[in-house]
């Protein structure tokens, strides 16, 4: 089974009593209710819960495109492409905002750069000697706003999210992104259902714990299992 906004948002509907009836109506509307025009909640319209999911779904790209060991990050990935002395890359090759910590670095000839040099250095490398004495040292370097390297061009793996993208799509009950993480998403929604309504956040703080450790942990596996959940 595919994992859809629709599927984790309805999860959390039938959680705070979003539908109406006896077991079986309640079933009957879980299953058939695809607009979630029988939902009866005036703290948490459909839109309100597309608009959480998608901010939960940002918080979780940010987290794993913060740790350059995790294997999730191949679901963000893109490419920044870029010129020596040019503006340090905001956006991907395909147009999405590039988050997180970067990538491997890749210059023009194919070999991995490393940030080891200082501007001036790398001035020293590009303006130096040719032929034999030409240094074969490749590295790169920032000095904000401008990325200055011992190549004429370089290609950035990087994490990108594309946040109105992503909303429309799952205001449409359309694919998540991290098809392995269906506890992060589910309890990243519950953890965000607060307001005044005293039950509301006793439920939410039930579910908060589990979706910061999820967001803090530095594994590569890191699906959270939140108890009774499966």
């Amino acid at each position: 089974m595919s994992l859809t906004s629709d599927l984790i948002t309805r999860q959390a509907y039938v959680r705070i009593g979003g539908w109406q009836g006896d077991s079986q109506e309640i079933n009957a509307q879980y299953n058939a209710d695809s607009n979630f025009e029988q939902i009866v909640s005036e703290s948490f319209p459909p839109q309100s819960m597309w608009d959480m999911l998608t901010a939960v779904e940002n918080e979780i790209a940010t987290s794993v495109a913060m740790n350059g060991d995790s294997v999730l990050r191949r679901v963000l990935h893109d490419t920044a492409t870029v010129t020596s002395g040019g503006l340090i890359p905001e956006t991907g090759d395909s147009g999405g905002t590039i988050i997180g910590n970067w990538g491997q670095v890749i210059g023009s000839d194919g070999i991995e750069l490393t940030p080891g040099l200082h501007e001036d250095e790398i001035a020293a490398v590009v303006n130096g000697p040719t032929g034999l004495f030409k240094s074969t040292l490749h590295s790169f370097a920032l000095r904000p706003p401008r990325i200055f390297a011992t190549v004429s061009s370089l290609t950035i793996d990087v994490c990108t999210y594309d946040y109105n993208t992503r909303a429309g799509i799952i205001a449409e009950g359309g694919l998540l992104l991290f098809q392995a993480c269906p506890n992060a998403y589910f309890s990243g929604l519950m953890s965000n259902l607060r307001n005044q309504d005293s039950s509301y956040s006793e439920l939410a703080a039930q579910y908060a714990p589990a979706y910061q450790a999820w967001l803090a942990s530095p594994t590569s596996s890191r699906d959270v299992i939140v108890e009774g959940q499966s």
